[in-house]
C-alpha cells in the first residue's frame, strides 16, 4: 500500500510521538492505530482519517480492526 505522510492525519501523528520520520509504511500505521487506539481522540478525527483507517483495516486487517 505504500507510505503514509503522517502530518496529513493528526491522530496518527500524535500516536507516532516516538517516531521521527515524516512518512511511515502503511502496515506500521495500521499497527499503531490498533496498538495505541486508547490514545486516539475520536471526537476530533477527520473524515479523511476515518477513511484511512477503514482502508488500512480492509487491506491489512482483512476487514477486522482489533483495538488494544
Amino acid at each position: 500500500m505504500g507510505e503514509i505522510i503522517r502530518a496529513n492525519y493528526p491522530e496518527l501523528d500524535n500516536l507516532l510521538w516516538d517516531f521521527h520520520t515524516q512518512k511511515i509504511p502503511a502496515m506500521l500505521a495500521f499497527r499503531m492505530y490498533e496498538e495505541r487506539w486508547n490514545f486516539v481522540d475520536e471526537k476530533h478525527m477527520s473524515q479523511n482519517e476515518r477513511q484511512l483507517i477503514d482502508t488500512l483495516t480492509n487491506f491489512y486487517g482483512n476487514g477486522v480492526f482489533m483495538a488494544a
